[in-house]
């Protein structure tokens, strides 16, 4: 059904139906048993790069190259609200934990809360000085750590959407981070070659990995206490966490 390259998708709670996204604009909801398409959701003016659920499980968030993210009803097909804003293609959201509020990032350099009942963006996260490629929320849920392709992590308080930390040392675009555990120590890694351990307390590196190639994912796998790293020269790197004696 799609007419373009299909950018991804996610099952929905029902487990009978996916919805799925595309460089052909559109978003479609579909019926795994049958395969038949059951809704096209057509309103994007540029290629959907991607989408969440949001918590009743009937609408979902999605984001696109035509700078705007839109709220779907998954029964209707119909658009309800369009969150228009950002200045450059929208790269990612993610929900706040009331479930009614959402952060998304975007090329022109910012985050921005939005709240998803009205469409209104309440907060612009201004500070970064290229492209932000991603965020996650810290542990209160009232801050959020963005990275980007200038180089830096940044931490923004979400209530007044100032920034309160730039994290320095990584010396090319950051691809990507996630919180450990604990809630109070990062991980970031580049395409510099380097993961590094940040300190959320003090806002110091703590510690760097050096690789022989660039970074491009990670994760952590708590049961085994490893951090598993892939790099371009497809490398799988297992590292273990050990606190300084």
């Amino acid at each position: 059904g799609h007419q373009s390259q299909v950018n991804g998708a996610l099952l929905l709670p029902d487990g009978h139906r996916a919805l799925s996204w595309s460089r052909d604009n559109s978003l479609r909801v579909w019926d795994l048993e049958s395969g038949q398409q059951e809704q096209a959701l057509a309103g994007h003016q540029g290629s959907a790069f991607g989408a969440l659920l949001l918590p009743d499980g009937r609408r979902a968030l999605s984001w696109s190259a035509d700078n705007t993210l839109r709220v779907w009803n998954l029964e209707s097909g119909q658009q309800e609200q369009v969150l228009a804003g950002h200045q450059g293609p929208a790269f990612g959201a993610l929900l706040l934990p009331d479930g009614h509020q959402a952060l998304t990032w975007s090329m022109d350099n910012t985050l921005r809360v939005w709240d998803l009942e009205n469409g209104q963006q309440e907060q612009m996260l201004a500070g970064h000085q290229d492209h932000v490629s991603g965020a996650l929320l810290l542990p209160n849920g009232h801050r959020a750590l963005s990275w980007s392709a200038d180089n830096t992590l940044r931490v923004w308080d979400l209530g007044s959407g100032q920034q309160e930390q730039v994290l320095e040392g990584h010396r090319y675009w950051v691809n990507g981070a996630l919180l450990l555990p604990d809630g109070r120590q990062a991980l970031s890694w580049s395409l510099d070659n380097t993961l590094r351990v940040w300190d959320l307390t003090n806002y110091i590196c703590l510690s760097t990995y050096y690789a022989d190639a660039e970074i491009v994912c990670c994760l952590f796998a708590p049961e085994l206490g490893r951090v598993l790293l892939g790099d371009t020269a497809g490398r799988v790197h297992i590292l273990s966490l050990i606190e300084p004696s």
